[in-house]
């Protein structure tokens, strides 16, 4: 089982990497939930989803807090960064930047609350 959350990060990675990278579909509309961008709505869930899988993948590891958060917000800056370039036909954004910290941030105040409060 301890092996399980480490092919499922390797997995959850890859479909981030894919998804954050591939052209945009033609065909699909822009949607917002309570006047937030859809897009964004995504890139917090993605985050947030990412952050626990590295959390649970570390097991072995002190620092796993500090670990899953850094890899979740260096593969998001790194993915945002490489969408500058032509070749994948996507758009540099800060605030999906923003909404990607947003959703490691909340990850990290569960991970918290959950794991590490005397509560």
């Amino acid at each position: 089982m301890k092996h399980f959350y480490k092919y499922i990060a390797v997995l959850a990675t890859l479909f981030v990497i894919y998804m954050s990278l591939k052209p945009p579909d033609a065909s699909s509309q822009s949607w917002s939930f309570f006047y937030l961008p859809g897009d964004k709505i995504l890139h917090v869930i993605c985050y947030f989803t990412l952050t626990i899988i590295y959390f649970f993948s570390f097991y072995n590891f002190q620092k796993k807090v500090f670990l899953s958060s850094l890899f979740s917000f260096l593969l998001g800056l790194i993915l945002e960064l490489l969408q500058i370039l032509k070749i994948f036909k996507r758009e540099f954004d800060y605030f999906d930047i923003l909404s990607n910290t947003l959703g490691i941030c909340i990850a990290i105040l569960i991970i918290y609350k959950k794991y590490y409060s005397k509560n």
